[in-house]
This record gives C-alpha cells, sequence and structure tokens, in this order.
C-alpha cells in the first residue's frame, strides 16, 4: 500500500528525513510476556511510546527522545561534535526494516558533511525466553576527513538511550540507581538532583567525568517507579545492562523537555561504550558488546534488586561462580570467623587543640608522639576492645601504618615504622591485620618514581605505566594530603598534590601491590586492604601500551587487569610465597567486577546515611543483591578525648543510630572501632553515657553473634523488611555536626534476611529498638517516644519457601534467654508483635526442624 501524502509531508521536512513507506499507527513487537509499543515521529524517527507486562497487566509510558547518540573527538584539539537523529545534517534518512512480530530494525543514515557519513543500525528484540526487551546498536562510520587535514575526527563512544515519563504523581515518582551501593532519587523529574550523578563529557586530560560500572555504579540496572500503595499493583521501568565480560560503561541521565511545557517530560537513560580502535583512521564499524534490557515489574526498588540477583547469580557469571561466602572455597576463614572488623587510627589532636591552633576546621598541630611511638598502645587497645564487646576474634585494618604517611607520600611507603614491626607480629599471632594500600594512583614524588626497584621491573620509571589520554597526556588528578612533618597551618595543611593514574591495563600494578603485600606480610600482616578500589576504569591510549599491554579504546582490560591483580595477589600470598594461606583483601566501595576476589568491602555511605532534605535517599540495593557474597563493613564507634563529646547524651544517640545504621543497611553487624590513645576501657569507666551505647552494642553482639543468626544475618541474603522496606520510624538527626548532612536514621524497625532457597527455609527477624529513656529530645524531632518499643510486623512465609501444613519452629534469642516453641504454618500471612526494651535487639529464627547451616 503505498505512503500516506500527509504523513510524508509530515515527517520530510523535519531535519531532512527521507522516510520510506511507513505504518502510519502504532506498531509493537511482542514475545507474550512484554509487549513495546513504538510510532514514527517526525523528529526522531521512531518514537517508542509505552512498554507493558502481559501477564500482570502493568504498563509504563515511554517520552520521546533521541534513541542514540554518537560523539567524535578530535585527538588534535578535544573538540567533540555528536551525531543523533536529530541532529541537523546535510541529509539524513530512516527507515524500518522488515522483520519478525517480535522484533525491530531501525536504520538511520546521516551525512554530516559530504565526505562523513554516519550509519546507526538499531535493533529492538522480544525474545520468547525471556521476560523484557533486548536493545543493541551498530554503528558504521565512513569517509573520515583526509590526515592531511589539521583535524582528524575518530569514533570515540556510541550511546544508546531510552526515556522514562513521569506519571500521575510526580511528588511520588521515584529513581532508583545502584551508585555507591544505593540511591533513591525522589520526585525526579521535578528537580535536576538526577542529573547531578551524570558528569560531563571529561576533557582531552581527564576520563570520562559520568559514573561507570564496573565502578561507582556498582551494578548494572536502575528503576523508575512511583511509591506504591499496592506493591503488587504498582508498575516499575527496569532498565539496565547484561555485560557479564567486565566492558567499560559510563551510565548518564539527564531530564528532557520535548514540547516547550512547564515541567519535564520524561528522564533519559543512556549508556556509554567506547569502541576498539577508536582513533584508528578510515572507515570503522563498530556494535555495542552487551545488551540493553527495558522490562516491567510488580513492586519498587526492592523487587528491581531482586530481579537483578537473579540474573547475576545464575550460571555463567563469572562473579558469582565460587558461590557465596559460606559456599567458596576461596573465602578467607580469618574473615569469616571474625567477629568484629575494626578500623585502627591513632588520634593526633584533641579538640581543644584543633581550637587553639588551627586556622582550618578539623586539623591541629602534629603530635610528634603520632609519629607512631604509640603503635605500642595497640597492645593495649585489643583486650579492651574485646572485653567491651564481648568478643573473641577482632580483624583489625591499620589505616595510616606506613613510616611517612600514606597521604603525604603516595607510593612505596614500606619499611614500616619500627614500633609497627615490634607490634604487628605480637597481634598477627592472633588476629587478622590488613594494613592500608592504594594502587592505583602514584605521586611523581615517590620513591623509585624514576626507577623502581620492583622485582621483575628494577629501573624501570613509573611514567612507563601511567595511563595517558589521546594527546598523550598522563592521566592525573589533585588530591589533598597531609604532610606529617609540618606543624598544621592555613599554607601547608592540607597540601595539594599531582597523583598519577597507574594503567591497570600493564601488569606493574600487579607486581609492585604483590611486592608492598610480601613487605606488609614481613611485617606481620595477613591481608591488604585495597583503598578506591572501586574506581572507574579509564581510558588508556598511551602508544607503548598499545598492542603491548592493551587495545587501544574498548574500555574491558582496565577491568580484567583489575581482576588479574587481585587473582595474582591471592595466588601469590597464598601459594607462592606459602605463608598465608588465608590471605584476605579488602575493598573501598562495592563493585561486583571483583566479588569473588575480595572477602571485605568498606562500604561508602558512613552507616548513617539514610535520607535528606534534597529527596536523596540511600536504599541497601547492594546488600539486596550480594549481601551473602560479600561481607560489608564500616567504622562505627569512634574513641574519643573529648569529655564534653563523651558526655553529651547526643553522642550515645550517635553511636547507637551508627550502630542500627549497619543493620537497618543489610551490612555486617559487627561494631567497627577507630581506636585512638584513649581505650573503650578509659572512656566507659569515666563517661557513663558513653558506656550506655557500648553496652548496648555489647548485648546486640550477644544476639546477632549466635551460630544460627550469624548463618542467616551474616552468611545469608538481605530480604524485604516487613511490612516496607524502607521502616518509616527514624530519628532526624540531632544537629548539623552529630550526624552528616542532617540525615535521618530509623531507629525502631524490622530487617529480615534468610536462606529462601534451600529445602528447609530458615528467615531472621531482626528486631531492633535504639532509643533510650533519656533521649529527651526524641519526641521533639520525631514524635516517638523514648524507651521500650512495641514492634508490629507481618511475614510471608509463602514468599521465602515454607509451604502450608508444614510444621515451623519459632525462637526468640535475646541477650538475657531464648525460647521456641513449634506451629503449623496455615498459608496465610504470619503477624508478630513483640516489646523489645530500650537500646535492645530481639531476633526470632523461624525454620523448619533441622540442623543450623554451620560454617
Amino acid at each position: 500500500m503505498p505512503c500516506r501524502s500527509l504523513l510524508r509531508r509530515l515527517l520530510s521536512p523535519a531535519l531532512g528525513l527521507t522516510l520510506p513507506c511507513l505504518p502510519t499507527a502504532a506498531q509493537s513487537i511482542t514475545n507474550g510476556t512484554v509487549t513495546l509499543h513504538y510510532v514514527p515521529h517526525p523528529t526522531y524517527g521512531l518514537e517508542l511510546t509505552s512498554i507493558e507486562n502481559n501477564s500482570t497487566g502493568l504498563s509504563f509510558p515511554l517520552a520521546p527522545t533521541d534513541l542514540w547518540e554518537v560523539t567524535f573527538r578530535s585527538p588534535a584539539t578535544g573538540g567533540l561534535r555528536r551525531v543523533t537523529p536529530s541532529t541537523p545534517a546535510v541529509a539524513s534518512s530512516f527507515s524500518i526494516l522488515p522483520g519478525s512480530p517480535n522484533e525491530l530494525t531501525a536504520v538511520w543514515t546521516v551525512t554530516w558533511t559530504p565526505s562523513e557519513t554516519v550509519e546507526a543500525r538499531w535493533t529492538a528484540a522480544a525474545l520468547a525466553d525471556d521476560d523484557f526487551v533486548t536493545f543493541g546498536m551498530q554503528v558504521t562510520s565512513a569517509g573520515p576527513m583526509p590526515v592531511t587535514k589539521p583535524v582528524r575526527h575518530s569514533l570515540y563512544r556510541m550511546e544508546l538511550r531510552l526515556s522514562a515519563a513521569g506519571g500521575a504523581a510526580p511528588a511520588s515518582e521515584v529513581l532508583a540507581v545502584p551508585l555507591f551501593l544505593g540511591i533513591l532519587f525522589r520526585a525526579p523529574l521535578e528537580s535536576a538532583i538526577a542529573t547531578s550523578i551524570a558528569g560531563g563529557e571529561g576533557t582531552p586530560s581527564t576520563p570520562p567525568t559520568p559514573p561507570a560500572h564496573p565502578g561507582t555504579f556498582t551494578m548494572q540496572w536502575a528503576a523508575f517507579y512511583e511509591e506504591p500503595q499496592d506493591r503488587e499493583a504498582n508498575p516499575v521501568l527496569f532498565w539496565g545492562t547484561r555485560d557479564a565480560a567486565f566492558n567499560l560503561k559510563p551510565y548518564t541521565l539527564r531530564l528532557e523537555d520535548t514540547d516547550a511545557k512547564a515541567g519535564n517530560d520524561g528522564l533519559v537513560f543512556g549508556v556509554h561504550h567506547y569502541p576498539l580502535g577508536n582513533l584508528t583512521p578510515g572507515d570503522t564499524t563498530a556494535a555495542l558488546p552487551f545488551p540493553v534490557v527495558l522490562s516491567v515489574l510488580a513492586g519498587d526498588w526492592y523487587d528491581a534488586a531482586r530481579y537483578y540477583r537473579s540474573w547475576a547469580t545464575q550460571p555463567g557469571i563469572q562473579w558469582t561462580q565460587a558461590g557465596n561466602m559460606q559456599g567458596d572455597p576461596d573465602f578467607s576463614a580469618l574473615v569469616e570467623e571474625a567477629e568484629v572488623i575494626s578500623t585502627l587510627v591513632v588520634e593526633r589532636c584533641t579538640s581543644s587543640t584543633i581550637q587553639s591552633t588551627c586556622a582550618v576546621p578539623g586539623l591541629g598541630e602534629c603530635n610528634p608522639s603520632y609519629d607512631y611511638a604509640n603503635w605500642l598502645q595497640w597492645l593495649i587497645e585489643l583486650p579492651d576492645l574485646k572485653s567491651a564487646l564481648g568478643v573473641d576474634s577482632v580483624l583489625f585494618r591499620p589505616w595510616v601504618w606506613d613510616k611517612n604517611g600514606t597521604f603525604s607520600l603516595l607510593g612505596d611507603w614500606l619499611p614500616a615504622q619500627t614500633e609497627y614491626e615490634t607490634v604487628a607480629p605480637a597481634i598477627a599471632q592472633t588476629e587478622p591485620v590488613a594494613p592500608y594500600f592504594q594502587v592505583d594512583f602514584y605521586s611523581p614524588d615517590a620513591p623509585g618514581y624514576d626507577a623502581t626497584y620492583v622485582p621483575g621491573y628494577p629501573g624501570a620509571g613509573i611514567p612507563d605505566f601511567t595511563a595517558r589520554d589521546e594527546l598523550g597526556v598522563t592521566l592525573s588528578k589533585l588530591v589533598e594530603v597531609e604532610d606529617r612533618t609540618l606543624p598544621c597551618s592555613v599554607l601547608v595543611c592540607p597540601c595539594i598534590g599531582p597523583r598519577e593514574a597507574l594503567c591497570l591495563g600493564t601488569p606493574f600494578p600487579s607486581a609492585y601491590t604483590i611486592h608492598l603485600a610480601e613487605a606488609a606480610a614481613a611485617a606481620g600482616a595477613n591481608g591488604l586492604y585495597m583503598d578506591v578500589y572501586h574506581t572507574d576504569p579509564r581510558l588508556c591510549y598511551a602508544e607503548s601500551h598499545v598492542g603491548l599491554h592493551h587495545p587501544q579504546g574498548d574500555g574491558r582490560y582496565w577491568t580484567e587487569g583489575k581482576r588479574d591483580l587481585l587473582s595474582d595477589l591471592r595466588n601469590h600470598m597464598r601459594n607462592v610465597a606459602g605463608v598465608h594461606p588465608e590471605f584476605f583483601t579488602f575493598m573501598e566501595g562495592a563493585s561486583e567486577a571483583y566479588l569473588d576476589l575480595i572477602e571485605v568491602c568498606w562500604n561508602r555511605y558512613g552507616g548513617l546515611l539514610t535520607s535528606d532534605a534534597s529527596g536523596v535517599a540511600r536504599a541497601p540495593m547492594f546488600q539486596t543483591v550480594y549481601n551473602d557474597y560479600q561481607m560489608l563493613g564500616n567504622t562505627l564507634v569512634v574513641t574519643s578525648q573529648d569529655a564534653a563529646v563523651l558526655d553529651d547524651q547526643k553522642t550515645s544517640a550517635t553511636l547507637r543510630q551508627a550502630f542500627s545504621a549497619h543493620l537497618f543497611q543489610g551490612g555486617e553487624p559487627f561494631a567497627g572501632v577507630a581506636l585512638g590513645p584513649s581505650t573503650i576501657l578509659q572512656n566507659k569507666l569515666a563517661h557513663p553515657v558513653y558506656a550506655q551505647a557500648i553496652d548496648m552494642i555489647a548485648d546486640s553482639l550477644a544476639v546477632l553473634l549466635d551460630d544460627e543468626v550469624r548463618d542467616l544475618v551474616v552468611f545469608g541474603q538481605r530480604l524485604r523488611d516487613p511490612d516496607r522496606d524502607p521502616a518509616s520510624t527514624a530519628v532526624v538527626a540531632w544537629s548539623g555536626t552529630e550526624l552528616p548532612y542532617g540525615e535521618a536514621q530509623p531507629l525502631v524497625y524490622a530487617s529480615l534476611y534468610g536462606v529462601p532457597d534451600l529445602s528447609t527455609p530458615k528467615l531472621a527477624l531482626v528486631l531492633s529498638n535504639w532509643t533510650d529513656a533519656a533521649d529527651g529530645s526524641l519526641a521533639e524531632f520525631s514524635g516517638l517516644t523514648p524507651g521500650d518499643q512495641t514492634v508490629d510486623v507481618t511475614i510471608d512465609p509463602s514468599e521465602y519457601g515454607f509451604q502450608t501444613g508444614q510444621t515451623c519452629r519459632l525462637r526468640l534469642i535475646t541477650p538475657e534467654a531464648g525460647s521456641s516453641g513449634t506451629f503449623v504454618y496455615d498459608g496465610r500471612e504470619l503477624p508478630l508483635t513483640h516489646d523489645v526494651p530500650a537500646r535492645a535487639t530481639h531476633v526470632f529464627l523461624l525454620d523448619l526442624p533441622a540442623p543450623a547451616l554451620g560454617r
């Protein structure tokens, strides 16, 4: 049938589009589970209008937007040239190719200049066995400018875009992204907050700034939904990538107003790809090497997280193939058996010193005793810490244990201070120790910068292994550092120093890290703390690296290099060195790409952060997906010399909030402790208010470290908190100083953990009450009356594998005693009403009569 002339008149004038015979009405592709609707569009060629789940009847509207973008960069000038369907061009054409009912292929051809043409082939497929639509793209660039011209453009990146439209109640909309473990952006279409995480394009001398995976974007998905009144009837737009090969994937988010009306029409999700050989002159063709998926679920962020888990833990996904913590034969027993994970930081400034001598808030004069003579105090701290918390095993992370100060001289910072070499072996005989180390950046001022003595690379210069951009400029950043040889002053403290990025696509960082790990082991260490190891991968264009160490472009090699480093480190320290069969590694900030190679991750959210006035909230997305694969820790209890702080009831509340935050967010339930010259025991004896908070933590640990509770809470999965996640009872920050950013942390709530996929399912319901009768300001801030609390929760055992008619066991574990009983599950929801005393944790265990999991 010939094309209708009206349609041609509508479409042809826009940007010179020349359209073949196109459908005049809405079209769709479907796999029987999910249907994607689309129509022609005069500006974009093709508009996606909605996606729906046929089994639930739920649908989500999609806003019109460019579906792709190709960016060219000039290596000579760094200038950018963008090509999209709506970009003005000399000539453009668009067509939809014939296909099956479950596939869509659209082709745009854009002639940018008489000698430059870009063809973008965009595909969508609703495959029969999937409950989502898969998107892909291939780009061909032809006819580049002659090499003799002063500016040569090369294919630099391609971006696939999709757009979500707002719902009927924008104020209740939520954008969920697993950036820094998990963030909720509320009412994203009414503010610019959603785009604040997207960053910019970068410059020739810096890597791209949008957050990337593997990196600060800890997983490969996002979700857009409205706060549900009825979770099962609430549509969630699930958008993400499914890439098991660790490709560099920067993500962008932006608001879009397509019709100049008040407010924004939609939120555009974008994923970038940097093709292999993307500075090569001549015709090039590149395809997106991983699928982008779009689906509609019922629920909220939690359901989106569990949906992602169903893919991320299936066979064939490398980072979960070793199994969870209990099933992974390579998971270090030193970490698995530790009861408390502690940070050791030796204080050097009191608050009075700061106020009287330092014009820079938070800094004080350098205390001569800070130069590690007081490392010997560690031997005093250890038994005090164990006694105060009532535990037998502590894993230590010494933060600045090096001779000259980690932040004053990044690089080869060994040998360790003499005092440390005296203390560490004594500690390491009974307690695991993992000193701090940063591998990503190197200081040009560090020893060995021009001629290293790293085994295998004697005499080699560090510049040979730094990452460089397209112009050959070393990738670097300015870092605030401390020079501990100087007194504090506005001029010298803090100092700003350059840090050059080591190229993780070269083998040198691996050899360098092993060299330092061996030296640390000689000083008594059992592991290594890998600071900022989560950072986004980069692109390196160093000519001496290309072909020898890694390809040009294509960010996969960077993550593979980091994985190789961790694998080489573990193998060398456990087998080749032969002295630490349970050698372990820490990481700062979670990234799934290294899940099977690192035992513990130090969280980035600080433990207290839940929500703030800007509409940004934290949700434990990473924990919901991977709680049983990696331990998550944090610094929770900080000692101090300031009596005014330790005697303040707000200090007690802050400590309790910190501990509750950790449990609420699904991290390991241990009390991390930053130690100082004032020990916990000294502070407990001198300050009753402080002692109350520490005793509360000790009582809670007595419950949480029960073998069966720990099997579920530490080594099981974090499940949905009943009745809603997150809980609503919270206390607003006491002031702008005690808690960061004025965020709120729930103080009375229930958290659910378990192993639902066993033949004998088990659940642990953690009931927490961190209020205290002395919290006089609590009612003023939250309306919550402090003291004993009644917690009412409801769980549905059928969601976790329990069957009607089964005889179940329900046990209560408290610091004082426990009780047990059995009941026959009748298939209905199980309501629980329980009184939890102030400053206490109680745990209900629900299971079928069977032995504990054990460790």
